[in-house]
């Protein structure tokens, strides 16, 4: 018996929320999804809308990966973030009237470390993900069964625990005849590929490396604003050669295999800084928006080399994500791609339906419905997991 029926949801409806908050922090992205018990690959997306996020969460991010955040802090940070998540969902369910309308709720939670890598701890080698939320909390805060934690399993069979995306990618796009690279440049970058006719076996998909994070970071540093809007600053500097091959030296992620995955554990201030202090021990003085313009084009480099490794010479590009908005960022991942001789047109995912900032809020409810319906959520030869496996718990 699957889980819907054991613990008798209301399934006439088969209404999910997905809430995603990413490593750009910038908001709580809540959409709401309807789902088809015949078909799983087909849904209809309800609402969608952004909740802003109070910037003492980035704040607070920064210090645990600079270490300087106790086990208190994150303890309180546990359920101060399930209150948050409570206040948005609960007012987007009033705003929309979903009150009586919504069957379950699926978080990713915020990531606040990812270790996917196994080290050596305590005699045992381990690896790791770490998503501040408290599924039971915010269950009895908002009265839903709550679905979660979709990473930990994919961790225990040895995969990187991400990307999770990618089966909701072949569920939106398997069904037409073309190869696809479907690129999100949140915080982190990250890709899928699904070739012409595509079984699940035959997706690739893995973080490139940073996507809007260091670029957030750099315009907070120099011009107290949250993100470098329509990559202005970055439009308005140079790509500095010297700067360029010292982040490229320091850097060891993009060259790396995959499945691979990465996050703010690795790309962060601290990352940034200690690039800049090679490049001033050795250069003159830089200009704020030349450093700004060269990080970007990391960023768009890092992508460039990552789709040239997948070895499809022509493809649809389809975009989502807050750096889709970044012109700097894409025009310069156009030209690398066309130094390379590939073959491809560019779309933005609105075109297939999906809101490009909603993509993974609605893919997490999609994982949720996954998981309530007991059907597979990783993708093995994405994520390097021994297997595939249901994803997630449940609270209520």
């Amino acid at each position: 018996m699957n889980l819907a029926k054991k613990f008798q949801f209301n399934w006439q409806t088969r209404i999910g929320l997905g809430v995603m908050t990413g490593t750009s922090c910038d908001g709580i992205d809540i959409a709401a999804v309807e789902f088809s018990e015949e078909d799983f690959s087909k849904f209809t997306i309800l609402k969608y809308k952004t909740y802003g996020y109070p910037k003492e969460v980035n704040e607070f991010i920064n210090n645990v990966n600079s270490n300087k955040a106790s086990i208190s802090d994150i303890s309180q940070f546990n359920y101060y973030i399930s209150q948050l998540y409570a206040e948005a969902i609960n007012k987007f369910m009033n705003e929309f009237n979903f009150a009586e309308k919504i069957d379950f709720v699926a978080v990713h939670g915020q990531t606040i470390w990812h270790q996917p890598v196994k080290t050596e701890f305590m005699k045992k080698n381990i690896a790791s993900t770490y998503q501040a939320i408290n599924l039971s909390a915010l269950s009895k805060l908002i009265g839903l069964p709550v679905v979660g934690d979709f990473r930990a399993g994919d961790i225990a069979l040895g995969g990187n625990g991400a990307p999770l995306v990618p089966m909701f990618d072949y569920a939106l796009l398997s069904k037409y005849n073309s190869n696809y690279i479907v690129l999100n440049i949140g915080g982190i970058s990250n890709l899928t590929l699904i070739p012409q006719n595509a079984k699940i076996s035959d997706i690739v998909a893995f973080d490139c490396g940073p996507g809007n994070i260091l670029i957030n970071l750099l315009a907070n540093k120099y011009y107290n604003l949250p993100y470098d809007n329509n990559g202005e600053i970055a439009k308005s500097g140079k790509v500095n050669s010297m700067l360029l091959d010292i982040i490229r030296d320091y850097d060891n992620y993009c060259e790396l295999p995959f499945p691979k995955s990465t996050g703010r554990e690795h790309y962060n201030q601290e990352f940034i800084d200690n690039v800049l202090k090679v490049f001033n021990d050795n250069n003159s003085a830089i200009l704020k928006n030349d450093i700004i313009s060269t990080f970007s084009y990391y960023t768009a480099l890092c992508i460039a080399d990552s789709i040239e490794k997948l070895g499809i010479s022509a493809f649809k590009l389809i975009i989502s994500g807050g750096g889709l908005n970044n012109t700097f960022m894409i025009d310069s991942i156009k030209n690398e791609l066309l130094l390379r001789n590939q073959e491809f047109i560019i779309e933005n995912i609105e075109h297939y339906g999906i809101n490009s900032d909603a993509k993974e809020a609605i893919a997490f409810a999609y994982l949720g419905y996954l998981f309530l319906n007991q059907e597979f959520g990783n993708v093995p030869s994405a994520t390097g997991a021994e297997s595939q496996a249901v994803l997630g718990t449940i609270a209520f």
